[in-house]
């Protein structure tokens, strides 16, 4: 592992004892601890970093509570072309092919700083449990310069303790490898890991807002999401 120096940036409610928790890419709301738990009821986020001996950034999880259902979370999140309303950094998002029901494949562009900005596209893939969760994975097709990029985002049913609503445990991962040979300075490696927590919060804010704000979108994403999962 390399020098717990590397984590002194991450902002949050979390000591580095919990940063460096072994939550792997499985983990579910029955899995965490406590105090995991505690935090995550409390609105913040646990965040999860580890160190991959492919890449010079490590592999990271957010784990976020959204006051909505899987359902709806997984609706808005599927609608990859309003992606670039809220995620940070993204400027476009455009749908340039569907595969099959619940499989499309996304061109996008990013920011990145310093280096130039960074284009894909990645095929995302739409998927309901009998669970009650709802998981959109994404694996690259192609990129500028990016060598592969695997991540997902996973909706779970989970009650906060704290307020007694039902609502969603978000979990959302993103693994790169950058082809940049300055993909691994600090400066872009923390903006990395910096955009992925952001983009955890902001898909809350997201889903949340347009839960009591725009119910004819959501209305829309939810139908556009049915017929997904319904032919699958």
């Amino acid at each position: 592992m390399r020098s717990n120096a590397r984590y002194g940036w991450i902002a949050g409610a979390l000591v580095s004892a919990l940063a460096m928790a072994p939550l792997g890419a499985q983990t579910t709301a029955a899995e965490l601890t406590a105090e995991q738990r505690r935090l995550i009821d409390a609105r913040e986020q646990v965040f999860v970093t580890r160190d991959s001996a492919n890449t010079p950034w490590p592999m990271a999880w957010a784990y976020q509570f959204i006051d909505a259902t899987p359902e709806v979370a997984a609706a808005v999140f599927a609608d990859a072309e309003r992606q670039v309303d809220y995620v940070p950094d993204l400027k476009s998002s455009r749908v340039t092919r569907t595969i099959a029901p619940g499989v499309m494949e996304v061109a996008q562009e990013m920011r990145v700083p310093i280096v130039k900005d960074e284009w894909w596209e990645v095929r995302d893939t739409v998927s309901a449990r009998d669970d009650g969760s709802y998981r959109i994975t994404w694996t690259l097709v192609r990129a500028r310069t990016t060598k592969s990029v695997t991540g997902y985002a996973h909706f779970e049913p989970y009650r906060n303790a704290l307020t007694g609503r039902d609502g969603t445990l978000l979990t959302y991962h993103n693994f790169a490898v950058p082809g940049s040979r300055m993909a691994g300075i600090g400066p872009i490696e923390r903006h990395a890991l910096k955009k992925l927590r952001e983009t955890a919060r902001a898909l809350r804010d997201q889903v949340e807002r347009e839960r009591s704000e725009e119910p004819d979108l959501l209305a829309r994403q939810l139908a556009a999401l049915k017929e997904m999962v319904r032919k699958q």
